[in-house]
């Protein structure tokens, strides 16, 4: 598989980034060098076994290269990734976007992760049944196509350590590049990003949300 992306500088704490189906594109770049320099040490696996990545408007050719290449059954890889480098972190945690969102969801119950960040992960809705072993924050998007977070945030809430909040905006809203882009909610959902990983681990600086 092709490498993915790894900016290090001996911190004690890392971040393990899954991509949206586009793959590691110059957004997943922007959120790993936000993080790296915040404090931490940042991963981004490779989760579609090639080295492009996809553009925006193939976004049915891009899911449907997701799924045939292992879909929600990476969730091993990210694992995998948590247990090779375990020994030389104090904690690590999971931020995803979309399919990775609903990755880090399902690797957040696996025990080994400190905590996670699931941004917009809609099909979180098909593991319902799933008990994180960490604390979990979730942040949805309120205009999604397919179905309606208002439906599951409730249930997913009174889970023991996950908290979600949703937004008034697309799926995608995160993305600078993204053509469902809202400033101000991304702005928003980063700040509280940042303030739950401030939370659990002591290592990112406060500071206002902004895309670099």
């Amino acid at each position: 598989m092709p490498e993915g992306l790894r900016l290090t500088k001996n911190s004690d704490a890392a971040i393990i980034v899954l991509h949206e189906i586009y793959g590691i594109n110059p957004f997943m770049h922007a959120v790993c060098q936000k993080y790296h320099s915040l404090g931490y040490d940042a991963y981004c696996p490779n989760l579609l076994g090639r080295s492009e990545y996809f553009p925006y408007d193939r976004q049915d050719i891009a899911y449907a290269h997701f799924i045939k290449h292992g879909g929600f059954d990476r969730n091993s890889l990210v694992t995998d990734l948590c247990e090779s480098i375990r020994r030389e972190y104090k904690q690590i945690f999971l931020l995803g976007f979309s399919v990775g969102a609903t990755l880090a969801w399902i690797s957040s119950a696996s025990g080994i992760f400190d905590g996670a960040v699931c941004h917009y992960g809609s099909r979180i809705r098909d593991h319902l049944q799933l008990t994180p072993s960490c604390p979990v924050l979730l942040l949805f998007a309120g205009q999604e196509a397919s179905f309606s977070p208002e439906s599951i945030l409730p249930s997913l809430s009174a889970i023991p350590n996950v908290r979600g909040e949703i937004f008034n905006a697309r799926h995608g809203f995160c993305d600078p590049f993204s053509p469902n882009y809202n400033a101000p909610a991304a702005m928003k959902a980063e700040k509280l990003a940042q303030n739950f990983l401030l939370e659990k681990s002591g290592t990112t600086k406060e500071a206002p949300a902004k895309h670099e």
